[in-house]
């Protein structure tokens, strides 16, 4: 029985492994090797979605699919950039919109954020809605932004269920759609270190002036607190130092689009 099952694991995973490798019409040949891959494991008394995140990690790495990552500081206009690139037909994978996501109430991740923050939540009843039980984004934004240990205890909590729907979502985009490539727009790319599963990594740039007079006018702050937002992350500099591609977004929205018809032109899979 144990051989049998041996046998049947070592056969989904070289199954799966040769079909990515040759990066051929592969639907059978991947989900047979996947299904087996958690079947097997399954008898084991093992969760099935490690075996599926292992199965699935095989494609993202070994098949030709590629990420390329775009990022920016705060104010410096990437979601334009995003926008422009959805246009032209790109797949846009939103970090920030799956960190929202995984904070609602009855998730994943919102369960581990209630169990790490009991402290917290105890002594300020208003992180959570009195009705219907959410976050309270903005209280827990300001709670951070006295307190950067509240932060790391934030990416700590949600690390897993963020990166388990970051991979969901890049497989979906490669085996769903059968995309060659994906831009995964993530504030903290480099940051988290996301940056190292991109072949590619772009950033949005702007002057200091123009992202404080941006964050001014979109979070209806002073300038003083637009720069303590800004200080937070990691300086633009060397965001720009760390990347493959630099498109400025110091100029006219007509400026802007042509830089980004020059980066799809540069890129090595748009």
């Amino acid at each position: 029985m144990v051989l049998m099952v041996v046998a049947r694991l070592a056969a989904g995973l070289i199954s799966a492994s040769a079909g990515l490798l040759l990066d051929r019409v592969r639907y059978g040949t991947l989900l047979a090797g996947t299904c087996c891959f958690a079947l097997d494991l399954g008898v084991f008394g093992l969760a099935h979605w490690p075996s599926l995140l292992a199965a699935t990690s095989l494609a993202i790495f070994f098949s030709r699919f590629r990420v390329i990552g775009l990022t920016g500081g705060v104010g410096c206009g990437k979601s334009t950039v995003c926008k422009m690139l959805t246009e032209k037909g790109a797949v846009v994978i939103d970090a920030d919109a799956i960190s929202h996501n995984v904070l609602l109430r009855g998730r994943w991740g919102y369960r581990r954020f209630v169990a790490a923050f009991a402290k917290e939540i105890a002594e300020r009843p208003e992180l959570l809605d009195t009705e219907s039980g959410q976050v309270n984004r903005s209280v827990l934004r300001q709670i951070a932004f006295e307190d950067r240990s509240v932060s790391r205890k934030l990416n700590k909590a949600l690390h897993l269920p963020i990166g388990f729907e970051l991979l969901q979502q890049l497989l979906s985009a490669r085996f769903l759609h059968w995309r060659p490539f994906v831009v995964l727009d993530a504030p903290l790319l480099l940051e988290t270190g996301l940056n190292h599963i991109c072949k590619w990594v772009i950033t949005v740039s702007c002057t200091e002036e123009q992202q404080v007079q941006r964050v001014m006018g979109r979070d209806l702050t002073t300038a003083e607190d637009a720069r303590r937002i800004i200080a937070t992350q990691m300086p633009l500099e060397k965001k720009v130092k760390l990347s493959d591609h630099i498109i400025a977004n110091d100029g006219t929205l007509a400026q802007l689009r042509q830089r980004v018809d020059a980066c799809v032109r540069a890129a090595p899979t748009f």
